[in-house]
């Protein structure tokens, strides 16, 4: 898992350092005709194949450590967006279809991703509630009743202030 330059949280499918290789060739993510098709696919297509992706590079490597041969170049995952990513996430209906199709990496960081939003909706609604409790003032005029006996000056709040010598020109 790596921190994505464009976000704020860590990227959700995995990552490996092996995808950096010098003698790395990509092959599916060369054509841009490819790429098209690719992100037209549903999600739960992409999903799917990026679980393949992933079976087959896990056996590449368990080659690796049990053979003495030069084990060829694992695959690229498929690119599925944050958004996507969000959305599977945040439906608890569609996170069980996706389920079966994500790696325990991905599934920890949705978890937390889904914790740390719970703690900040809380948050949210504490400063909410306790800024409701602020904005309860009282007025800057009070009301008295007419006394036909007495004449009395009017009282004008701060913001509305009264000028007779204004007025007048």
């Amino acid at each position: 898992m790596v921190t994505s330059s464009t976000s704020r949280r860590k990227c959700f499918m995995a990552y490996d350092a092996s995808f950096d290789r010098p003698t790395r060739k990509p092959k599916t993510h060369t054509n841009e005709t490819r790429i098209t098709r690719l992100k037209k696919l549903p999600v739960q297509s992409r999903l799917e194949m990026n679980r393949k992706i992933m079976d087959r590079n896990k056996a590449r490597r368990e080659k690796a450590c049990t053979t003495a041969d030069d084990v060829s170049d694992v695959e690229s995952l498929i690119t599925i967006e944050d958004e996507e990513m969000d959305n599977i996430r945040s439906d608890p209906d569609v996170f069980a279809l996706a389920k079966p199709y994500l790696d325990a990496a991905t599934i920890a960081e949705m978890n937390r991703a889904n914790r740390e939003d719970a703690e900040n909706r809380k948050e949210v609604a504490a400063e909410a509630a306790e800024s409701e409790k602020e904005s309860e003032f009282e007025p800057d005029v009070t009301l008295h009743e007419p006394n036909s006996t007495s004449q009395t000056e009017n009282k004008f709040p701060k913001e509305i202030k009264y000028i007779p010598s204004q007025m007048e020109t």
